[in-house]
């Protein structure tokens, strides 16, 4: 039988959600965060902004599980703790903002973001000191961002390098952050009736691709020279970041 040309949109639709799914997640695999920052400007052009929103929630859940409970041991559960809490006060902010701007602000705001805080966090600032507020101020920004673009990563990576977190501690204490805040935001989200049927849809065509990204991207990263995996990581970000904003421009 043939298709019509909804049903062959859909179609085309998951497929780029899969594949997007598979970047981000082998992203993610080989530097513990990124996620988000590539697939939320490419999925906000696929399925729109605030379908973007919920999908990267549901899509990173199983992930950033099965990461938490892979790490445990080497998270520091203080920071955590309070990151998490302080993203869970904020993230109704983000909410508000979903609901009010429009889908090409959205969309324009996701890549200068994305853009602005690749930059931030390809510098690698380090300070080696300590402190309950930047842990507070961290988790303060990701539950803003995470609610209203679904890019939580770069102000915990910061806030944490800032402290000389590093890594294989650094994404354990990411885990364990990334899953804890992504249930506190899907509920929010669900809350605010923005879960949808579709959305669901949406994320079951990109878990087994995420899945399968963030397994190869940990094999990956033990093999490639650093400097060659934070290249690689840097392309994807800035690539995705440019794609929205070139999208937001002519729409």
């Amino acid at each position: 039988m043939w298709r019509t040309s909804a049903e062959l949109g859909i179609s085309v639709n998951l497929l780029g959600v899969s594949a997007i799914a598979l970047a981000a997640a082998f992203a993610q695999g080989i530097t513990g965060f990124g996620f988000a920052l590539v697939a939320a400007p490419l999925l906000a052009v696929v399925v729109g902004p605030q379908e973007s929103v919920v999908a990267l929630c549901l899509i990173a859940l199983p992930i950033t599980a099965w990461s938490s409970l892979r790490h445990r041991r080497a998270a520091s559960r203080a920071a955590a703790i309070r990151m998490v809490v302080a993203a869970s006060t904020t993230a109704p902010v983000g909410i508000w903002l979903l609901s009010v701007l429009s889908d090409r602000v959205l969309q324009g705001l996701v890549g200068v973001v994305v853009l602005s805080l690749t930059v931030a966090v390809i510098k690698g600032i380090r300070v080696g000191r300590r402190g309950r507020l930047l842990d507070l101020i961290g988790g303060a920004c990701a539950g803003i961002l995470s609610t209203s673009t679904g890019t939580n990563g770069p102000p915990l990576v910061i806030a944490l390098q800032l402290q000389d977190i590093s890594g294989y501690r650094l994404r354990a204490t990411l885990a364990w952050v990334f899953f804890a805040s992504g249930i506190v935001s899907l509920v929010l989200l669900g809350a605010a009736g923005s879960v949808t049927t579709h959305s669901l849809i949406t994320a079951g065509a990109g878990w087994p691709f995420a899945l399968a990204g963030r397994h190869f991207g940990e094999r990956a990263a033990g093999r490639l020279p650093a400097r060659c995996a934070q290249g690689l990581v840097t392309i994807l970000l800035v690539a995705s970041a440019t794609t929205a904003i070139v999208a937001a421009a002519k729409s």
